[in-house]
């Protein structure tokens, strides 16, 4: 009986952990959606990610030194680089091979709605964005979002953005990567 009981205490902290992580996630994608987006209607989204984001992302994090790509700004930016230690290196890099899997639900974040992967752009103009799943470092105080936005058959871009806790809100800081096409 007492193994039952520590196997059931056991499980039931796994699951809230793994529960506190994905509200976690979807607490920063709302925020990214609303703060940073700014979209007036509905979002349409899939998860994933972009194999060229994904790559030039893991690259930066490897190279041990996370830095704004898009020069020169003409507002101030809070950081425009962050400095690696091997350890977050390694975690960050692990956290980006296995950014696509993302066990979110249909109608988790705030105004919008998951497309099926295999849903393509018909017709008539359809906008949508892939999200990655967030990837958190330095004690979940900054955090890596790889996003891309298709437009139409040749139109889409992607961006991958890192993102400081400041005063209990996520920031942006700057943009890693990105691509236009």
């Amino acid at each position: 009986m007492k193994y039952m009981f520590a196997l059931f205490i056991t499980t039931s902290l796994f699951f809230d952990v793994k529960s506190q992580n994905l509200n976690k996630e979807i607490g920063i994608l709302n925020t990214f959606i609303r703060d940073y987006l700014k979209v007036e209607s509905k979002v349409f989204y899939n998860l994933g990610v972009d194999s060229t984001i994904k790559q030039t992302t893991l690259e930066s994090v490897l190279s041990g030194i996370l830095k704004d790509k898009i020069k020169p700004r003409t507002k101030k930016t809070i950081i425009d680089n962050i400095l690696l230690n091997p350890d977050e290196i390694s975690e960050v890099s692990q956290k980006i091979k296995y950014v696509e899997n993302f066990p979110l639900k249909r109608n988790s974040l705030e105004n919008s709605k998951l497309v099926k992967k295999n849903n393509t752009i018909s017709s008539k103009p359809f906008t949508y964005y892939t999200f990655s799943r967030p990837i958190f470092f330095r004690n979940d105080t900054m955090c890596i979002i790889m996003y891309n936005y298709a437009c139409g058959v040749r139109c889409g871009e992607g961006f991958s953005l890192v993102f400081m806790k400041i005063d209990g809100e996520w920031t942006r800081l700057f943009i890693l990567e990105s691509y236009v096409s």
